[in-house]
């Protein structure tokens, strides 16, 4: 009977009317892009309409930033396109740990969920629910400077000069105002064509991205490239001597020094716009 249960249990979506769902606050909204002002507004939405669990009185907690590592990275785990927020996510509930697909409308200014809607896709066994937060690892290595490349068109670098020992690189991205940025860091089974979210705070500001997996030469396996804007992205915190905290798909956290970064990042932006 259990078996049977838990059959049709995945293979119904639980949704939910979003009447009651909560309203960002404008200074979380603010501090935000658009990705990662969708999923907090999601998450809380789903969170807060959600019913209790039968036995516990708790309500579930939605985490829609990614599965757990061992589904397929094939699809893209959160995709935002007209007022509606759909991906993979995770939820805990008084079952344990569970993958999930979701679906989330949103209101135009991405501050409140409107609709909420899931389907169960798999458990995650014990030994697999996402590990507590640590602390982000240390700076990049002694000898790390910002500069630019010219070889291949205007590149902003952190690393060291004549070596691959590098951990970010902006290039000018191919549309008007974007800026493509590749980490050096990679997570565990990411292949060329995978996908994963990268996490970027600096300060008060954090960002969400879908990065690829794209090969790179050099190092001998895929890196997480994602596009960002030249303002309120990585690059602008840069140039605002802002440090950066990296989180690549909940598996790869570290933190980025910015000093010195300032003046080669201006001088990166003012570059590509100059190629438009």
């Amino acid at each position: 009977m259990k078996a049977i249960a838990l059959a049709l249990l995945l293979a119904c979506p639980r949704s939910a009317s979003a009447e009651t769902a909560p309203v960002l606050s404008a200074d979380l909204a603010a501090s935000s892009n658009d990705l990662q002002r969708a999923v907090w507004a999601c998450e809380s939405g789903a969170r807060s309409l959600s019913p209790p669990t039968p036995d516990a009185g708790l309500r579930a907690r939605f985490f829609l930033s990614g599965p757990d590592p061992s589904v397929s990275r094939s699809e893209p785990p959160l995709a935002l396109s007209d007022g509606a927020l759909t991906g993979l996510g995770r939820l805990s509930d008084e079952r344990g740990w569970s993958n999930i697909r979701f679906s989330c409308g949103l209101t135009a200014n991405l501050r409140q969920a409107t609709a909420f809607a899931f389907t169960l896709i798999s458990s995650i066994p014990a030994s697999g629910e996402p590990p507590a937060p640590g602390l982000a690892a240390p700076a990049g290595a002694s000898g790390m400077r910002w500069y630019i490349a010219q070889a291949g068109g205007p590149r902003l670098v952190h690393g060291v000069k004549a070596t691959d020992d590098q951990d970010f690189i902006a290039s000018c991205g191919a549309s008007r105002g974007a800026i493509e940025v590749e980490l050096t860091q990679t997570v565990k089974g990411l292949s060329a064509g995978d996908y994963v979210v990268v996490s970027v705070a600096s300060g008060p500001r954090s960002a969400l991205y879908v990065a690829k997996g794209v090969a790179n030469e050099e190092l001998g396996s895929p890196m997480p490239v994602f596009t960002a804007g030249p303002e309120g992205g990585p690059i602008g915190a840069i140039a605002a001597g802002r440090a950066l905290l990296i989180n690549i798909g909940h598996e790869s956290v570290y933190q980025i020094s910015v000093r010195g970064g300032a003046r080669p990042a201006r001088a990166f932006l003012a570059a590509c716009a100059q190629r438009r």
